[in-house]
């Protein structure tokens, strides 16, 4: 096999092993008319434009995202709308994730070229044809493959160095995070391809001595040189040191706000909850232990908001009536004309306030996990600006160590998706994480986690269907189309659904936060007087600017109501 095509005998334009690699003044490139997944094209002396357009914007961009974030910047307040906003981030971050890992199996599957959505940069110079310029083929194929495996490494240093001028390294965490949610699958997916090793033919004989990586032809797999420890270096510094530096920094924030987090935890208001004729009464104390005023009041504000958000939506109700009692906060729910409420027996209600007690708990818990950061970290603003995403991404657990964890778990689904042996395991394991995600609401909202165990299944059951219809089934080219174009409509459906309800019940107690902190403050200690507070609907903002907007979707959200 491998004696039948030395260079002498390749057709014009190829040399090497199975005549794999290109001659000078030719470029690879994908085809889709042969059988040939790689085929040697003449370079072309004309010079397009378009691709140089984006090159230059995409530079641009990363420079522009990159003096922003570290230099520009500040730990100011936000409001509930700031915080609609980043809900949106997070959830169009987490859908670009998914639509990654899911275009990493077609790409490995089918053989088809790697998605632009994977944002790798050796995309942008394959666009460009660095393989024709003074690099020359070998050096240009190298610098396409090695440039998207260490570009988010070298983003990194270079924004850690930019924040050093600041005054901190931390100034770069908001960066590095950003910059990684969006690159890591695309690096990952680079990093590994580079070592897989094409050790047969056509006709499944084996090259033995003649093997070579499959990413470099001209490159035997068990060789020696630069381009071999460049290699292992990409894989070190992406799949170890990056996720590695995220974890030692989690033990660091950590042991930062272990105490705060422990005293809110103490801090903890007793909540007695009892029905009150049409409505609910729900009586907030505050345990009398040490610790200062400012905190006793944020725990009794984010507990008494997290379980109304919840018992309003049992009741049915738009506002609600607050007054200061000994300790703490009295809340009075009254369900609105038409509620169902007013119908159901008094077991029916008790059972329903029970469960929508057990979501407030986790949503108090949720946004107590914030706060206690902000405080704990408040004489560090430039730590807290780069973690402060962070908490708002995970839920109740430690952020950056579920950052750390989802970049190892980012690692191995991404490895196993680009060989194809091994991607009906990742699709297991993406199932796996669709009903752990369901089960476990590690995310911050309750909307971003419907999202990733929708989107987590979905991918699990593609993945495992594209594996059966290219090995099984032998699926026809239709099938193979209709596969992937039902995995991205699912998630992205969903999401475009999730933008157009309300915000969810974490944003709808933030908004609700702000109108009891302005009654706290303005309201003495002693004065019993009873104020009514109208609970939020999340809308978006802009809603109230075009009316005839806020009517659609006002009747879009009546349907799911």
């Amino acid at each position: 096999a491998v004696s039948s095509c030395q260079h002498d005998s390749c057709r014009t334009g190829y040399r090497g092993v199975l005549c794999g690699s290109c001659v000078q003044g030719y470029q690879q490139r994908i085809s889709r008319n042969s059988d040939s997944y790689d085929e040697c094209q003449e370079c072309e002396e004309t010079v397009r434009w378009w691709p140089w357009i984006v090159a230059v914007t995409y530079g641009l961009g990363l420079a522009a995202a990159m003096g922003f974030l570290i230099f520009f910047t500040k730990p100011e307040e936000k409001d509930a709308e700031s915080d609609r906003k980043e809900e949106f981030k997070e959830q169009s971050l987490l859908l670009l994730s998914v639509i990654q890992i899911l275009k990493t199996a077609q790409s490995t599957m089918e053989e088809l070229l790697d998605s632009p959505v994977q944002l790798k940069l050796g995309d942008l110079l394959y666009s460009i044809s660095v393989q024709c310029g003074f690099l020359g083929y070998e050096k240009g194929r190298i610098l396409e493959a090695l440039s998207s495996a260490f570009c988010l490494p070298l983003l990194c240093t270079v924004g850690l160095l930019a924040a050093f001028c600041r005054g901190s390294p931390f100034w770069a965490l908001k960066f590095c995070i950003f910059v990684t949610s969006m690159l890591f699958v695309g690096t990952i997916q680079a990093t590994v391809s580079n070592f897989i090793c094409t050790s047969n033919d056509k006709d499944d004989i084996p090259l033995l001595e003649a093997s070579y990586l499959k990413e470099f032809p001209f490159a035997a797999c068990e060789g020696s040189g630069p381009l071999h420890i460049s290699l292992y270096v990409a894989l070190v510094v992406n799949a170890g040191v990056i996720p590695g530096s995220l974890l030692v920094l989690a033990l660091y924030v950590s042991n930062e706000t272990a105490k705060v987090r422990g005293l809110f935890r103490q801090l903890q208001p007793s909540c007695t909850c009892g029905l009150a004729g049409d409505g609910v009464k729900m009586d907030f104390r505050v345990p009398q232990r040490d610790g200062k005023e400012s905190e006793k009041d944020e725990s009794l504000l984010i507990y008494m908001a997290s379980y109304s958000i919840y018992a309003s939506q049992v009741v049915g109700c738009q506002s609600m009536e607050v007054k200061r009692i000994d300790h703490g906060l009295s809340v009075t729910l009254k369900a609105s004309e038409g509620s169902n409420f007013v119908n159901l027996s008094s077991l029916q209600k008790y059972s329903m306030l029970s469960d929508a007690e057990c979501h407030a708990m986790w949503l108090g818990d949720v946004l107590v996990n914030r706060q206690s950061a902000k405080i704990a970290l408040k004489e560090r603003p430039s730590l807290w600006l780069g973690v402060k995403s962070s908490f708002f991404r995970y839920g109740a657990m430690d952020p950056l160590l579920c950052e750390g964890f989802s970049k190892v778990l980012v690692f191995i689904l991404t490895t196993l998706c680009a060989k194809r042996s091994t991607a009906p395991l990742a699709g297991l394991m993406l199932l796996a994480g669709g009903l752990g995600v369901f089960r476990g609401m590690p995310l911050g909202s309750r909307g971003r986690n419907q999202l990733a165990a929708a989107s987590l299944t979905t991918l699990g059951l593609f993945t495992c269907a594209l594996s059966m219809l290219g090995t099984v089934l032998g699926a026809s080219f239709a099938l193979k189309w209709i596969v992937p174009i039902v995995a991205v409509a699912v998630p992205s459906l969903f999401f475009m659904h999730l933008q157009l309800l309300p915000g969810d019940e974490t944003l709808q107690a933030s908004q609700l936060l702000e109108s009891a902190q302005h009654f706290l403050k303005t309201t003495p200690a002693h004065e019993t007087k009873t104020q009514s507070l109208q609970l939020p609907t999340g809308a978006w903002a802009f809603e109230s600017d075009f009316p005839w907007l806020g009517r659609a979707l006002a009747k879009y959200r009546a349907l799911w109501s």
